[in-house]
């Protein structure tokens, strides 16, 4: 077996940490409106913290087909603004299957279930449950492509501060396509886009 992890913290300021208008005055539906203090923007101060890590069980198959388990783990704690406090951790497992070179470089497919629990303001918010399969190519040396496709049922927990939360209970589906380029021995830059919806 094959353990890594990538811990880092820190702290950030947020000019605009609620995501609030810069203004109270808004038009909605054709007429003016004033907004309540509460929905103005606001800026804040957070600590955050977010672990990485992933095992990977080799059973010496000839092909090099190995078994793959992730964990991330992400929390913030807002200095003024604890009503955006967050907390999330996502576990992934599933085989690797190597499917060998197909030209360009290596490739691989990782069908995987997923499950995550997601807490906002120091409550549950939703969690979700499901699955994926994630492509993976090489490109030479130094490029590494991946595609991801998802499909999670996300389901949401009312509390005092989110009475309705669960009316947006529903499935989920994501597609993700990603590249690492190692740019010297020690640098790998990352791009990546993503789209989700119903």
């Amino acid at each position: 077996p094959k353990s890594a992890g990538n811990p880092s913290v820190g702290v950030r300021w947020q000019e605009n940490a609620n995501s609030g208008p810069g203004g109270l005055s808004v038009r909605a539906l054709g007429q003016d409106a004033t907004l309540s203090n509460e929905f103005a923007r606001r800026s804040d101060w957070n600590l955050f913290a977010l672990a990485s890590f992933q095992h990977i069980y080799n059973p010496q198959h000839i092909n090099g087909d190995v078994f793959e388990s992730t964990a991330v783990f992400y929390g913030t704690r807002q200095e003024e603004l604890h009503d955006l406090n967050v907390a999330l951790a996502e576990i992934t497992s599933g085989p690797r299957i190597v499917l060998g070179d197909s030209g360009p470089g290596a490739a691989t497919l990782r069908p995987y279930l997923l499950a995550n629990i997601v807490g906002l303001g120091d409550a549950r918010y939703y969690h979700t449950f499901g699955g994926g399969i994630g492509l993976t190519q090489e490109f030479g040396e130094r490029v590494l492509g991946e595609v991801l496709l998802e499909r999670r049922e996300k389901r949401f927990r009312n509390s005092a501060d989110r009475p309705f939360a669960t009316d947006q209970d529903g499935d989920e589906n994501s597609l993700f396509v990603s590249a690492r380029v190692r740019t010297s021995e020690q640098t790998v830059a990352s791009f990546g886009v993503g789209v989700s919806g119903d």
